[in-house]
């Protein structure tokens, strides 16, 4: 299954958990998303969603702030690589 998100800060905690990132696209000049894929052993990324936003859902602050880099990396890899073919 997929899911999409333009949230840096969720795609980094849906990419702590275990979900597939699998890639980056552009919604518009000022938003890239970032697409998921996740078995249906995993939660809905929906529900993972509502969680979040409540502040309801636990996850290892390093896991966390590692998600957070790497995401940050593949942003920029992705800009970087955009950008240079315009």
């Amino acid at each position: 299954m997929e899911y999409e998100t333009s949230d840096l800060y969720f795609a980094s905690l849906l990419l702590a958990l275990g979900y597939k990132l699998v890639s980056l696209r552009n919604i518009n000049k000022r938003r890239i998303g970032f697409k998921f894929i996740y078995s249906e052993d995993q939660d809905d990324p929906d529900t993972i969603y509502d969680q979040y936003y409540e502040n309801n859902i636990k996850v290892d602050a390093k896991t966390y702030t590692s998600a957070i880099k790497e995401i940050k990396t593949r942003l920029y890899n992705y800009s970087s690589t955009n950008l240079s073919h315009k």
